[in-house]
């Protein structure tokens, strides 16, 4: 049985106190940010309307930024990969354990610190482990691999995209079990050419929102007031539309 953990995994149980405290920490990091912000905007005699505006879209990415980043981060330490003995490969996110329940409880955490530290000393294969039957496509990214295959769960046969992220101990070894389970006729998402097509159109629609919001504001005024809220919502849709093709595209789906 080979087992494949992130290295703070393999030596700690997942802590709920650690992502709690980090959570804290970005909140905290966001109140400063806009109490320091407010300030300077007051103490500069800056346009506040467009100013506050300003800082708040800043404040807003920051904070999507690290939220994704403490997210990414704690998914690395939440999947595994199992090898066993009739070389049947399986993935286990921790997270599924958790997912029946739809309020978390401390409770349900320390029994997630109990499962894993189970699966580290006995070295055996979890309940509800995904085993992969067949990888479609592997994509590599800059700090993880994103892998789109068949898998059989509870006796299910469905399609997932798995998010391997780089740093795991005998990583190489892990790649060439996927690459094994390949189609022989796929190719590598790096020589995919499809046309972004979702991402031409997020970007013109968050245009189109941004002009519109930007013309109808008071401080120029050549459009009517009236558009300024609408068209900050096409702002919200075409950020949305973005992120979304961006994110698949990560994946490799």
């Amino acid at each position: 049985m080979k087992i494949w953990m992130s290295p703070q995994t393999e030596k700690h149980n997942p802590s709920l106190w650690r992502l709690g405290a980090q959570v804290i920490a970005i909140v905290v990091l966001a109140f400063f940010l806009i109490i320091a912000g407010m300030k300077l905007v007051y103490r500069w005699n800056l346009p506040q309307p467009t100013s506050l505006l300003v800082l708040c879209l800043f404040i807003t990415a920051l904070v999507i930024f690290l939220a994704y980043r403490l997210g990414r981060h704690n998914a690395r330490n939440l999947a595994a990969f199992f090898l066993d003995e009739e070389n049947r490969l399986f993935a286990m996110d921790f997270r599924w354990v958790l997912s029946c329940n739809h309020r978390i409880t401390y409770h349900d955490w320390k029994r997630l610190q109990q499962w894993t530290e189970r699966i580290r000393i006995q070295k055996i294969v979890p309940d509800g482990a995904a085993e992969i039957l067949r990888v479609e496509n592997i994509r590599e990214n800059p700090s993880d691999y994103a892998v789109v295959c068949q898998v059989r769960r509870y006796g299910r046969i469905g399609r997932l995209t798995l998010m391997l992220m780089k740093g795991y101990e005998d990583e190489d070894w892990l790649l060439r079990e996927l690459e094994r389970r390949r189609n022989w006729d796929s190719r590598l998402a790096e020589d995919d050419d499809r046309r972004p097509l979702g991402l031409a159109v997020g970007a013109l629609v968050l245009g189109i929102g941004a002009l519109g919001a930007l013309f109808s504001h008071p401080a120029l005024g050549y459009l009517p007031q009236i558009i300024y809220f609408p068209a900050l919502a096409v702002v919200l849709v075409g950020i949305v539309m973005l992120v979304s093709f961006i994110v698949k595209r990560h994946r490799g789906e």
